[in-house]
């Protein structure tokens, strides 16, 4: 019975080390080592990233990026650096597949696609569309019943 739970005991603290083990690739390395995270940033999109007024760069996406290399830090035990790198939609993938960022909070739609290329976080922000249509000439009744719009 004692070699049952003794094989219990290894094996949980073993899944409980995978995800460290998994997390602590060439990237975590690499910020360990520098000390400085190259965080992939929009710069004119408001208001998740951009510069105001005083040429500061600010937002929602800046304030995670800070947060995420402060606790990532904390982790490490030391100090991180955040260097801002400016994306747009064309570089935001590639700068992260390339290893010019560590790593990108650019405003980004998790699409099944892009799983392929990139790793995503948890969702931590929500966004919904909507149209806009003339307010006369039963537009809305027209859209409701039309099978390219309903659904």
């Amino acid at each position: 019975m004692k070699r049952v739970w003794k094989s219990v005991l290894v094996l949980a603290v073993v899944f409980m080390l995978v995800p460290c083990i998994c997390f602590a690739g060439p990237t975590y390395d690499k910020v360990k080592d520098t000390g400085v995270v190259q965080a992939g940033l929009m710069y004119n999109s408001i208001p998740a990233a951009y510069f105001n007024d005083k040429n500061e760069w600010v937002g929602f996406d800046v304030d995670i990026a800070s947060e995420v290399v402060n606790r990532v830090g904390q982790s490490m035990g030391k100090e991180l650096k955040m260097e801002k790198i400016k994306l747009n939609n064309k570089t935001r993938i590639s700068f992260l597949t390339s290893g010019r960022i560590d790593m990108s909070t650019a405003n980004m739609t998790h699409k099944r696609e892009r799983d392929k290329t990139i790793d995503f976080s948890i969702t931590y922000f929500f966004d919904g569309q909507e149209a806009g249509l003339y307010a006369g000439h039963n537009q809305r009744e027209k859209c409701r019943q039309s099978p390219e719009i309903s659904g």
